[in-house]
């Protein structure tokens, strides 16, 4: 069960969603922000529930956001719910274009501790999106997220325009995953 300052911050959240409507660069950073902190205060409500189902959460993996964000979703929804939703909404097309941006190397998602491209590490990160094995291809999916927050905290997401291509379409798949979330998280 939701708490209401959590309920609050869902209903807040979703104004500020609706309240930026335009197509440039600058609105698609604003939706990427407030449905990240969005999606990171819901998945910080999943733990405790694993936990009363009787999952066992290690303590690094509860003390790890990394985890928190693309490991515990997936075993509270499950990827097949992840991918039917995303797939409700047309969604599921963007397994593979955020593959082929991501192969074309429009982006480099991955980084070594000196800001160095990790081709191989963005080349398994493309591979396992193409998937066919919904776990994989929404473990890759998530990840991909965590990593443009990442890459947005730290600033190798750099404010360039051709960058709507891999927000807008995270945003879309935010939106919808943190739609499954608050709902599940609700019950």
């Amino acid at each position: 069960m939701l708490s209401e300052e959590t309920i609050e911050f869902w209903e807040k959240s979703h104004l500020q969603l609706n309240d930026i409507q335009g197509n440039e660069l600058r609105d698609s950073f604003e939706r990427f922000n407030v449905a990240f902190i969005l999606y990171n205060r819901l998945y910080d409500e999943v733990p405790p529930i694993l936990q009363a189902r009787g999952i066992e959460i290690s303590k690094n993996a509860f003390q790890n956001d990394k985890d928190r964000a693309t490991d515990f979703p997936i075993q509270f929804l499950g990827a097949g719910t992840i991918v039917a939703a995303l797939n409700d909404q047309g969604l599921t097309i963007h397994f593979e274009r955020l593959a082929k941006l991501i192969d074309d190397e429009i982006f480099s998602m991955k980084f070594s501790k000196d800001s160095v491209p990790d081709r191989a590490a963005d080349l398994a990160l493309a591979a396992n999106l193409k998937s066919l094995d919904d776990p994989i291809r929404v473990s890759a999916l998530l990840n991909l997220i965590y990593q443009a927050r990442n890459n947005r905290i730290h600033g190798r997401k750099h404010y360039e325009p051709h960058q709507i291509l891999l927000l807008e379409p995270i945003n879309a798949i935010l939106i919808t995953i943190n739609r499954l979330l608050f709902n599940e998280l609700s019950k």
